[in-house]
């Protein structure tokens, strides 16, 4: 089975091969056990917004949505249950995705997760000729109420078309693309042929996302921080200490001979 991105980041992600393997660089969480999930989440959450977030939260109306859309158009059958449980696990491997916002006490604005997995997915049987002709609308997604994220899938015997919402607060583009590479490998882990090279995702730890606005850390970091620092010094410097230019008076200009005087 071919998947194909046929949005704006077209030359980004052109294809994708639910067989092969992805490298998918966001942080994934282990697979719950229905017992070590919970004390992790208890742990992290409620989380407060950080800035991006609560910008994306104060620009969103109604009218003027901060959601965005995703088209995949995939070749070949499109299972509903194998897809329905790949979408299970990406919205419990990012929590982010099965929260709220709501306004907490001395916290401020503040992530917190649903009490149930609420189902964001309408999946329709339809002719392949209505696959194609699905074009989807921006829409408004609740945040307040409900997950940041709802998929609509169309599907036909030979092709489908699979269609998210995403809501800025909770992911940006890139992000995104990175989400629909894990989903169709999810994907990809449960329909492959037995012995075939599978996905595989490495977990990391719930509190990261505590640290999701730490962009650089390190030494690395620092050295490039200070070689910035120096280079911003150095042009100050050179602007304040330059010897002064004196510049000519308005009689001395009037005295000269213009070019068509040459």
């Amino acid at each position: 089975m071919q998947a194909e991105w046929t949005g704006d980041y077209h030359q980004l992600f052109s294809a994708l091969d639910a067989s092969s393997h992805f490298d998918v660089w966001i942080h994934l969480l282990p697979a719950s056990d229905g017992h070590s999930k919970t004390p992790a989440l208890n742990s992290a959450f409620p989380l407060p917004l950080s800035d991006f977030e609560y910008y994306m939260l104060l620009d969103d109306r109604p009218t003027h949505p901060m959601v965005f859309v995703m088209v995949v158009d995939v070749s070949g059958a499109l299972h509903e249950a194998p897809f329905c449980e790949s979408l299970r696990e990406l919205i419990q491997s990012h929590p982010l995705l099965n929260c709220r916002i709501e306004k907490r006490a001395q916290a401020g604005w503040c992530w917190v997760p649903l009490s149930t997995q609420p189902s964001v997915l309408d999946w329709e049987n339809v002719t392949a000729d209505a696959v194609h002709e699905f074009l989807p609308a921006v829409r408004s997604l609740n945040i307040h109420s409900s997950p940041g994220l709802h998929v609509h899938v169309k599907a036909a015997e030979s092709a489908a078309r699979i269609v998210l919402w995403l809501h800025h607060a909770c992911c940006d583009g890139l992000a995104a693309l990175q989400l629909v590479g894990e989903l169709m490998a999810r994907y990809g882990q449960k329909t492959v042929e037995p012995g075939a090279k599978q996905p595989e995702f490495a977990p990391v730890h719930i509190h990261k996302l505590r640290q999701r606005e730490s962009y650089e850390t390190g030494d690395a970091a620092a050295r490039r921080q200070k070689r910035s620092l120096g280079r911003i010094i150095g042009k100050v410097s050179r602007l304040l200490l330059r010897a002064p230019v004196i510049l000519a008076g308005s009689a001395d200009l009037a005295s000269r001979p213009s070019i068509d005087q040459i």
